[in-house]
């Protein structure tokens, strides 16, 4: 058996800030990103009379990674128009395409098209764009398909910035129950990556959820409460979820702070693959495209690694990210070199498991 990550390629704002609100907006919503101010749901600027559409919310953000997803399964320039199955789409949004689950997603679509989006630069500049520019429906029997999908070329402008862009586990976004946990999903990754549990992310309860679009209660209890209420509560949908490079822990103290690291189990290791993959020449897309699905060890490559000092257990889902990257042949060709090290009592400079993984980052970077 094995395991789907499903990643979407978005631009790195929308990662990095609360852009997508975690309820139903009522009017335009202003955020500051560094050193820009993005605005949701301005006026039309070709038609300032035109009643506006609210601002976007989670709903309308999860939509758009999947249809990214969708776009760059099918082409690498996502300038290109592409055709899918709407049934496809709703499938991958909400584990379901029936005729209800199909009419929330035209819905939602028609909210990417009809609202407009505003970045003003720090020279004074203003970009106005709506994300989705054109699509079109064709109705079949049995199913409906979404024709000539593009995506407006200023916000593809956005995409194209390789130094804008992150990835998101849509996988991940999708298994999350609540609104007000994806909201914070989106975001909350990019700024506890480079924190441990002795040196958390801080954030009031009161705060995030001004900047998720909620109104906080007044009392701090109550704001606690939205967190910890029920058995399956927004703390517990969110502490352990994996994010691209490890697990996201989050825990809340007393005073009603929340306090958020990323685990890095075998992080630096997938860092390094990553960067081998990078290093030599290769696609970024290519690197998660291999890694979406990937497979179990056999019989054969555990009994190597087995026989060396090498922690199977704990390092698990990287020696299966090395094989997926390297393929059988290759990857095996390491095992058998491992364990031959431990036959022939060949010690390493500092443990098997560190000269293990060098040397698979160092076959990725040649392969």
């Amino acid at each position: 058996m094995s395991s789907e990550k499903k990643t979407a390629l978005v631009p790195r704002d929308f990662l990095t800030a609360p852009l997508f609100a975690a309820i139903p907006q009522t009017g335009p919503r202003k955020v500051w990103l560094n050193d820009k101010i993005w605005e949701i749901g301005v006026s039309n600027p070709f038609d300032p009379s035109a009643r506006p559409h609210p601002a976007l919310d989670i709903r309308q953000g999860r939509l758009l990674f999947c249809i990214l997803y969708l776009m760059r399964r099918k082409t690498l320039d996502i300038r290109e128009p592409v055709p899918f199955s709407l049934n496809e789409l709703a499938l991958l949004y909400s584990g379901r395409h029936n005729g209800s689950s199909v009419k929330d997603i035209k819905r939602l679509i028609n909210d990417l098209r009809e609202t407009w989006h505003k970045i003003t630069f720090p020279d004074g500049t203003e970009r106005f764009f709506t994300i989705l520019g054109t699509i079109g429906l064709e109705k079949k029997r049995n199913s409906n398909w979404l024709r000539d999908v593009s995506i407006n070329p200023d916000f593809h402008n956005l995409i194209l910035a390789i130094e804008k862009q992150m990835h998101i586990r849509l996988d991940v976004l999708n298994s999350i129950r609540s609104n007000l946990a994806r909201a914070v999903y989106t975001y909350l990754p990019s700024r506890s990556v480079k924190r441990t549990e002795r040196n958390p992310f801080v954030i009031s309860c009161a705060k995030l959820l001004e900047q998720s679009g909620c109104k906080p209660p007044a009392y701090v209890s109550l704001q606690k409460k939205l967190f910890t209420q029920n058995k399956n509560s927004i703390l517990s949908q969110l502490d352990g979820v994996e994010v691209l490079f490890g697990k996201l822990r989050i825990k809340m103290n007393k005073r009603g702070y929340l306090l958020s690291w990323v685990e890095k189990e075998c992080m630096e290791n997938k860092k390094s693959f990553y960067k081998a993959w990078v290093d030599s020449g290769r696609a970024e897309r290519d690197f998660f495209e291999r890694t979406r699905q990937l497979p179990q060890l056999d019989d054969y490559e555990e009994m190597c690694l087995s026989s060396s000092c090498v922690n199977l257990h704990k390092n698990m889902n990287c020696f299966r990210k090395a094989k997926a990257l390297l393929g059988k042949y290759r990857f095996d060709v390491l095992c058998a070199e491992e364990k031959n090290y431990a036959l022939e009592n060949i010690r390493p400079t500092q443990t098997a498991e560190k000269r293990f993984l060098f040397h698979l980052a160092e076959a990725i970077r040649k392969f």
